[in-house]
């Protein structure tokens, strides 16, 4: 079973405080052990100079120079600092009070150098100072002696033993502490998330107008929340959308389906005579004629709102496709007596789908040639301005009212739906020419005045080798 994220910080948390306390802990213990025993080493070095001034100032068969009121600390047999001389063969020439018959453990000398060593004796710790000597006025190797301090270093012992322990007991009291701390912050710290995941919880097809509040956020998760909020949003948006949709379709699809209905209905209650059949059938023809149009606009909606819609890309003629839709509705435009100009002064290259780009131009004309006048023109004009290949597509024809252009873009909205009907118009035309501009990251403009006409203007990007 994954480990929960906040059994995950806790643990590394913890790993982390595993490996620095202790080593933390040994730097500080070694450091004060280090302290401790270079103030014991001093100090009985310096003891061990002074003896071995006072053994370099006595005869040779005398120890007056160790009888001297500077070695009264050594004189009490309860005294914890001991020393002995021993001659270069290890026997002993003199021993402190302290040490009563005893003598000190053996330790080897064999340099000149002073040396220490912590030994045990009589079963207490000692640190002991061994410090070779030679008396003036001999023979370096047959004079030489050997004078050894030592101390009792049971109470240093017991303050290391001690810190030790202390620090032992502080690591382990610093990891639970931590351990708990550590818990109790990971929960803290996550609880922002538990509440923008029962926050989402709460949020359904039914309620996508709900928002995760910002200022609530904690810092670092106001992007999170910000996404989710615009996700929320484009959700929101598409389920309108979605159901405006199904809406519209279902009303649009109502009247053909009822025209079938009731014309099926009606010629089949009698026998009826070939020409009333035929009229019949023609209705019915008419009808299931308009739901294949609404039906194969629908389909390229949909297409179209797909991320990823199947554009070609290639490099297109601007100025082709434009004369191409013109050629295509020359007869629509003749019988309705409607004019169709070009200007096209130079050749103008995109980038996009050349299908995709003749049905816009197509579904842009048959526009202005359906909603002009008897006698009208309507002008198409290719030109670039900056990075942009613009195509304008002006007509004289009854033109739409201020109140309509911010909708007319939108699916099965009608300016004048009387009308519209009368010409075949589902409202999706111009739904589906801003859906192809789009796909192809241009944009598409258009103004217009009552019983003046209208202008499209199609931005759509440069071709770039």
């Amino acid at each position: 079973m994954p480990l929960s994220l906040r059994t995950k910080i806790v643990a590394f948390y913890m790993l982390v405080l595993l490996v620095l306390l202790p080593v933390l802990g040994a730097i500080l213990y070694f450091s004060l052990e280090k302290i401790v025993f270079a103030s014991l080493d001093a100090s009985l070095r310096s003891r061990a100079a002074v003896l071995a001034d006072l053994t370099s100032e006595e005869d040779e068969d005398t120890d007056a120079g160790l009888e001297g009121d500077d070695l009264w600390e050594y004189r009490s047999p309860q005294s914890r600092f001991y020393f002995q001389v021993m001659d270069s063969r290890g026997k002993i020439l003199r021993r402190s009070a302290s040490l009563g018959s005893a003598g000190l453990p053996p330790h080897a000398v064999t340099s000149d150098r002073i040396t220490f060593a912590t030994l045990r004796w009589q079963g207490r710790p000692i640190r002991l100072c061994s410090m070779p000597v030679y008396p003036s006025g001999r023979q370096r190797q047959a004079g030489r002696r050997i004078i050894q301090c030592a101390e009792d270093i049971h109470g240093s012992i017991h303050l290391l033993d001690t810190y030790r322990n202390a620090l032992a007991l502080a690591i382990l009291c610093i990891l639970a502490v931590s351990s708990a701390g550590g818990m109790f912050i990971a929960s803290r710290a996550l609880a922002p998330v538990r509440e923008i995941s029962r926050a989402v919880d709460r949020i359904s097809a039914s309620r996508l107008e709900e928002r995760l509040s910002l200022p609530d956020t904690p810092r670092e998760l106001r992007p999170l929340a910000a996404s989710f909020n615009r996700t929320f949003a484009g959700l929101e948006k598409a389920f309108a959308r979605q159901r405006q949709f199904i809406s519209d379709a279902s009303h649009e699809l109502r009247t053909p389906v009822a025209v079938i209905l009731s014309q099926s209905e009606i010629t089949r209650r009698k026998k009826r005579t070939p020409r009333e059949y035929d009229r019949a059938l023609g209705g019915i023809q008419g009808a299931a004629q308009y739901m294949a149009g609404i039906v194969k606009k629908l389909a390229t909606l949909a297409r179209l709102d797909d991320e990823s819609p199947g554009l070609q890309r290639e490099r297109v003629e601007l100025r082709g496709v434009v004369q191409k839709a013109r050629t295509l509705l020359e007869p629509l435009a003749a019988g309705r007596e409607v004019g169709l100009e070009l200007a096209a002064p130079e050749p103008l290259f995109v980038t996009g789908d050349p299908a995709y780009l003749l049905e816009l131009m197509v579904n842009l004309v048959t526009n202005a040639v359906t909603f002009n006048h008897r006698g009208g023109k309507v002008r198409m004009t290719c030109r670039p301005e900056d990075f942009w290949a613009t195509v304008e597509i002006s007509d004289t024809g009854i033109g739409i009212p201020e109140a309509d252009l911010p909708r007319i873009f939108e699916r099965f909205y009608r300016a004048d739906p009387s009308r519209s009907r009368e010409t075949g118009g589902s409202g999706l035309g111009l739904s589906i020419c801003q859906e192809i501009v789009q796909a192809h990251a241009g944009r598409i403009e258009m103004r217009s005045t009552v019983g003046s006409g209208t202008t499209v203007k199609i931005f759509l990007r440069s071709w770039k080798a």
